[in-house]
C-alpha cells in the first residue's frame, strides 16, 4: 500500500467533512488529483470516516473522483483556508507545521484506480 497510515486525531474532533478534509491536508502532502485517490483509499479500503460515504465515486483517467469532495475542496480554497502551493500541492492556509507524510501521487492514483476497477468488475 502506498499510503503511510498516520494517526489522524483531528478527524474525531472535526465537526463536518470540510473540517475533516482540512485535517487530512495538515497531514498528507498531495495535489488536487491525488487527493481524490487518497480519500477513496482511506475511506473505501481502510474504513476511515471522512464524510464521503454517500459519494458516488466515478472513475476518470486521473483516478477515482467524487464531486462532493471537489466541491468541498473549492469551498475551502475560495474561503482562503486552503491554498494551492508549488507544483499544485494543497496546503492549509494556517500551516503551523510541515505535513507529516509525503506521498507519491502517481503511485497513489494507480493503486486507487486498480482497486476501483477490481471492485467494479
Amino acid at each position: 500500500m502506498s499510503i503511510p497510515l498516520i494517526s489522524l486525531p483531528g478527524l474525531a474532533l472535526a465537526s463536518n467533512r470540510t473540517e475533516k478534509l482540512l485535517e487530512l491536508l495538515r497531514v498528507y502532502r498531495v495535489d488536487r488529483i491525488a487527493l481524490h485517490s487518497l480519500v477513496y483509499l482511506l475511506q473505501e479500503v481502510y474504513g476511515v470516516d471522512l464524510g464521503y460515504r454517500g459519494c458516488r465515486w466515478e472513475l476518470y483517467a486521473t483516478g477515482p473522483f467524487c464531486r462532493e469532495l471537489e466541491t468541498d475542496l473549492w469551498e475551502l480554497i475560495e474561503a482562503g483556508r486552503v491554498r494551492v502551493g508549488t507544483r499544485g500541492v494543497l496546503e492549509p492556509a494556517e500551516l503551523t507545521a510541515r505535513p507529516r507524510a509525503e506521498i507519491n501521487g502517481a503511485r497513489l492514483i494507480r493503486e486507487a484506480w486498480s482497486i476501483f476497477l477490481a471492485r467494479a468488475g
